[in-house]
């Protein structure tokens, strides 16, 4: 499989059809320490999304990444350091399920519990964020400050009341001096949006052929 160029480069979207939001975890094979790489996903009325050659889609998915030559491998510790430009990349759930049938041992979904109006503003700021090319060329991707996880709960953020925000800064004087733990840790995802009163459902894939299973399920849908 193929996964270094994509099928399609531009859509349309219905803003107003999206149903739902959710924060996706492909969990990292051969570690311990509960890691992964979150993804925000948005769920639509059918056939919202149209892609080149009338090709329509249901699912969304946004991520936030760390940009890497070709055979370049991914490194937290250097990433803590600023090592790697800033990128997005944006697909189905069918593209990401079959990713994570390859590189992840489980995935879980964690559905939001927005109400419609957080869910379509969350969709435009993310799409917004993820298409703005002129400030991502001065971006830099960063493991703790600024990774697919802490730029999600920022975007999150954005469209919570005041009172019900992530805390996502330790201060000191005012002064951001490091990212609080709940926003950068992966595998506290789950606890964190309970905290936070944010989380209305759980689906977890624990293994490859569930994984394979609902991507069949996606394939007349997504494809």
């Amino acid at each position: 499989i193929d996964l270094s160029t994509g099928r399609w480069t531009s859509a349309v979207i219905d803003g107003n059809r999206v149903k739902g939001a959710a924060f996706l975890i492909g969990k990292f094979r051969n570690t311990s320490l509960n890691l992964g790489h979150l993804f925000s996903l948005f769920e639509f009325e059918e056939g919202a999304v149209h892609l080149p050659g009338n090709e329509k889609l249901d699912h969304l998915v946004i991520s936030f990444e760390a940009c890497r030559k070709k055979g370049e491998k991914y490194s937290m510790w250097e990433g803590a350091w600023s090592k790697y430009k800033a990128c997005f990349v944006i697909g189905s759930l069918a593209d990401v399920l079959q990713k994570s049938i390859i590189f992840y041992k489980s995935m879980e979904i964690y559905k939001l519990d927005l109400d419609p109006g957080q869910v379509r503003e969350f969709l435009r700021v993310s799409l917004e964020d993820s298409t703005n090319k002129l400030g991502l060329k001065s971006e830099y991707y960063n493991t703790i400050k600024n990774s697919c996880i802490t730029r999600q709960f920022d975007l999150l953020n954005t469209v919570l009341p005041k009172g019900e925000k992530l805390k996502t800064w330790w201060t000191l004087f005012q002064k951001p001096i490091m990212r609080s733990w709940q926003s950068f840790w992966p595998g506290h995802t789950g606890q964190t949006l309970q905290d936070l009163g944010l989380l209305q459902s759980v689906e977890i894939m624990t293994n490859r052929i569930i994984m394979e299973k609902r991507l069949k399920s996606l394939t007349n849908i997504d494809r």
